[in-house]
């Protein structure tokens, strides 16, 4: 068997190794831009095809007003701030990379800046960690909350206690966007890979749209439903084992 793409089988990744990597790419951010932390780059144009699918298809289903208070945990450099600071009232993005966290809150900067009114905060913190946080902490609920691109990174274990706590971070009418990349006929977990795209190790769990359900449970249970759930469109990516896909929750 090789160890290191693995399929079907639930394994755990090191999640050392993966803040490792993401400091890595995001120290890269400055001469690539979003195709630095996309891991595209390989597929000229699947990083602005995606961001247009995000801002045109997805983000309108989360009717984001200035009243609306959101939290984007794992946001990265400031990708999905960019599209949702001029829409809400409050931002709030965390990252486990300190150079992400940088370079979001230039990006959030540099909006205010520009004129967005909206305010905003970007901390350092883990998927975990700002998932075991409590209202208090953030100054209130969320209307929305937002996990993109975060949890094929994060183990089954840590994966559903911090699922377990999103209900509480939401008010009583919110919303809940999760996007993955997932395995397309079974779960698929890249341990140490080497990936010649990217010409790193790089490591993953690419789960099914029936796993996430299963993870979901504590939201169902809270009076959430599941609104809206497919496919991206095609990229111009041709993975042969993933697609990307994400779901809508509401209540």
């Amino acid at each position: 068997m090789n160890e290191t793409r693995i399929y079907g089988a639930s394994v755990s990744v090191n999640e050392e190794r993966i803040k490792v990597f993401w400091e890595q790419r995001a120290g890269m951010y400055g001469e690539k831009g979003d195709r630095a932390v996309l891991c595209g780059e390989q597929f000229s144009d699947s990083g602005e095809k995606r961001n247009a699918f995000t801002r045109e298809v997805i983000v309108p289903q989360l009717h984001i007003t200035r009243d609306t208070r959101v939290l984007d945990v794992g946001c990265g450099v400031g990708r999905l701030a960019r599209m949702l600071l001029p829409k809400c009232g409050f931002y709030y993005g965390v990252d486990f990379s300190q150079n992400m966290v940088h370079a979001a809150r230039q990006t959030c900067e540099q909006m205010k800046s520009d004129g967005c009114k909206a305010d905003y905060k970007v901390e350092q913190l883990s998927f975990f960690d700002a998932l075991q946080k409590s209202p208090e902490y953030y100054g209130g609920t969320f209307d929305c909350i937002i996990v993109c691109g975060v949890c094929m990174y994060v183990n089954d274990e840590i994966l559903q206690e911090s699922f377990c706590n999103i209900p509480a971070l939401l008010g009583s009418h919110s919303a809940a966007l999760f996007q993955e990349t997932v395995g397309k006929r079974e779960r698929l977990t890249l341990n140490n890979f080497y990936s010649g795209a990217l010409n790193t190790f790089y490591s993953a769990i690419y789960r099914t749209p029936e796993e996430y359900l299963s993870f979901y449970q504590p939201l169902l249970k809270a009076g959430f439903s599941i609104e809206r759930q497919g496919k991206f469109p095609n990229l111009d990516e041709n993975y042969a084992d993933t697609y990307r896909w994400y779901a809508v929750l509401k209540r």
